[in-house]
């Protein structure tokens, strides 16, 4: 016990604490945010290989006639 108690906070839980439902090392971030990765640089490379096209058919769609 230390000689102030009224400084102490709340007792800690090892990771994961008493929820079954999360893993005992804690949440995986790392590979949530490796499959994040992963799912964006396909569509972040296709649109800036047809970004050309994506432009000139808005700006067709945006002039009047």
């Amino acid at each position: 016990m230390s000689p102030d108690q009224s400084r102490d906070g709340l007792p800690v839980a090892p990771r994961g604490g008493n929820d079954p439902s999360l893993p005992p090392r804690g949440p995986p971030y790392p590979l949530k945010r490796t499959a994040a990765l992963l799912a964006t640089v396909p569509v972040a490379v296709l649109f800036f290989v047809f970004q050309r096209h994506f432009v000139r058919g808005a700006h067709a769609g945006a002039v009047k006639q």
